[in-house]
């Protein structure tokens, strides 16, 4: 494969204004687009994998937090 394919240059990226109350904007907005039926899957989809992405998300955070102390002292 071609290197430049995975060269992320064209990408947006989120600026400094994209806090937490402008994504939480966001995802109300696009919330309110969604049918019921789409309201539904995604509801179905967060109740599934909800309690796996923050299991993961934990861990990524306490991993995180021991080398950050292993590296200061």
């Amino acid at each position: 494969m071609d290197p430049a394919l995975w060269k992320n240059g064209g990408v947006p990226r989120l600026g400094k204004g994209a806090g937490p109350i402008g994504l939480t904007l966001t995802a109300v907005d696009v919330w309110r687009r969604l049918s019921p039926r789409q309201k539904r899957l995604v509801a179905e989809q967060a109740r599934k994998y909800g309690p796996l992405v923050a299991a993961q998300a934990l861990r990524s955070a306490r991993t995180a937090a021991a080398a950050f102390r292993a590296k200061q002292g």
